[in-house]
């Protein structure tokens, strides 16, 4: 059975209109996607600069390090009523004023804190750390100082521990 020479044509149109689309179509998304301040972060295998791997914190803290640190969940109120590190405390910035004194009331003034979100594709953690730093003068460079770090993986590295 042979197919008649417009059904050919047709599909040759219908394809070129459908790569013609991509190539309109993808470039502004990528960089918006790129661009955008919200944007989730792209997953990446090295550490950033306060990043925390679960293994690196115990090497650094010893066998007790998850009780030594303020673990602070950076994900929003449901997520962190669904399930969180035990003796961790909620702070985001969508509620900050609201739950800051929380934060402030747990904190000795000598633990250093980490901060988590869901995996490493949510940046919440590194700017509710940022805000920390920022706002209540934590992690500063000087010897002694307790300091602010990012869980790398976040919610999802515990889990898989």
């Amino acid at each position: 059975m042979r197919l008649h020479p417009t059904f050919w044509r047709s599909w040759r149109r219908a394809v070129g209109q459908g790569v013609l689309l991509l190539l309109v179509a993808v470039p502004p998304a990528v960089l918006t996607a790129w661009l955008h301040p919200r944007s989730p972060a792209w997953p990446s295998a090295a550490s950033q600069p306060g990043e925390v791997t679960l293994a690196e914190l115990r090497r650094a803290q010893g066998a007790d390090a998850y009780e030594n640190v303020l673990w602070v969940d950076a994900r929003q109120a449901g997520a962190f009523a669904a399930g969180h590190i035990p003796g961790a405390i909620n702070l985001n910035e969508d509620d900050w004023e609201g739950l800051l004194p929380g934060f402030v009331e747990r904190w000795d003034g000598m633990q250093s804190v980490v901060v988590y979100c869901d995996s490493s594709l949510c940046d919440a953690s590194r700017a509710v750390a940022a805000r920390l730093k920022r706002e209540l003068a934590i992690g500063a460079d000087a010897p002694g100082s307790p300091a602010v770090l990012t869980l790398k993986g976040g919610w999802d590295a515990w889990l898989a521990r």
